[in-house]
């Protein structure tokens, strides 16, 4: 190395303006640019602009989103058909009593199960993780030059493998914080169980009368997840202060977001269940109304394991990651820095 040479410049990035440091500034690597990072508001961005900004960056990331589908959504989406039909296959329902099963089906099943759960927990952290990183260091007004044309196939790829990575050491934060809510939700559940036990008939008007106490605790816990995710530290209170202020505003966005997810999922059943030719079948099942115990049935016809339906259903899975985890994780990640910027104590 040579000492006498020229000094190595920092990479391109984010830094404070020498000139006012209270804001951040673009160092293009070789000088400071005139583009500046927006400074952090309590303002929310339009509808318009966030759900098209958040169909824009879920295009931009297809590529790690997609790899993220197919390391962990294409197995939470296929195992359990393969787990069930292997452990029902031969199993039969005649005159109400189970045929066929033997214990040592237990423990395929365990396993199978807890590689559900983790792969769909890893699903689920790994996207919000990268659109969070995606969100951050993305610059305004196209900085830095030809940013999109940097991303390539393989490091997308890389990109998608290391938020799953990064999303296993968030798993037992997510669980841990996941008990703690469920065990505080259990208190109230367990009074209005009680009390509907006590009310009878009137537990129809307490209930309505509950369910705008119900939305306004989604509105103001929808963000618990990306909260945990995000950093160590109390979630609770990040979560709440999104909505502070704001809540119908908030309720708007989430409730738009909600419909868009819930309609592209439902067109990628409907294509998934013709692409499978209607899915598992019901010639299996028996029934006589006139006798209670008439009821027969193969249990290996609930579940269709085809292996056109387990393609069908890998595909589905790997573009439900990419269109609706995506979209959704990016308009999360926007609203959730609108009071929770970066680095943030």
């Amino acid at each position: 190395m040579n000492e006498f040479g020229p000094p190595t410049l920092p990479p391109a990035g984010w830094y404070p303006d020498p000139y006012q440091p209270t804001r951040q500034r673009w160092w293009d690597g070789r000088e400071w640019s005139d583009s500046y990072a927006p400074a952090s508001t309590d303002t929310l961005p339009e509808v318009g602009d966030l759900i098209g900004g958040g169909f824009r960056r879920m295009s931009r990331r297809w590529r790690a989103l997609a790899t993220i589908g197919v390391i962990t959504g294409v197995p939470a989406a296929v195992l359990p058909a393969l787990m069930f039909s292997t452990a029902f296959d031969d199993l039969e329902i005649v005159d109400g009593e189970v045929l066929g099963w033997t214990d040592d089906r237990v423990g395929p099943l365990v396993v199978l199960g807890i590689i559900v759960i983790l792969a769909g927990l890893l699903s689920a952290i790994a996207a919000p993780l990268l659109m969070l990183d995606d969100h951050d260091v993305e610059a305004p007004l196209g900085w830095p030059p030809n940013s999109d044309d940097a991303r390539t196939t393989p490091s997308e790829m890389r990109a998608g493998w290391r938020a799953i990575v990064r999303a296993l050491a968030v798993v037992p934060r997510l669980l841990g914080w996941s008990m703690v809510l469920v065990l505080a939700a259990m208190i109230p559940i367990l009074v209005l169980v009680a009390v509907a036990a006590a009310a009878g008939a009137v537990v129809i008007v307490l209930f309505l009368a509950m369910v705008p106490l119900f939305v306004w605790l989604w509105v103001k816990f929808s963000f618990l997840a990306v909260s945990v995710i995000d950093r160590r530290g109390m979630p609770f209170g990040r979560s709440w202060d999104v909505s502070r202020g704001q809540f119908w505003a908030v309720l708007g966005r989430l409730l738009l977001v909600a419909l868009i997810g819930f309609g592209v999922g439902l067109a990628l059943n409907m294509v998934g269940t013709i692409g499978r030719g209607g899915g598992a079948t019901t010639e299996a099942f028996e029934f006589d109304p006139t006798q209670s115990s008439s009821f027969n049935a193969s249990l290996g016809g609930l579940v269709d394991a085809s292996p056109l339906g387990l393609v069908v259903g890998a595909i589905t899975a790997v573009i439900s990651a990419v269109v609706i985890t995506g979209m959704s994780s990016a308009v999360s990640a926007r609203l959730y820095r609108t009071r929770n910027p970066r680095n943030a104590g």
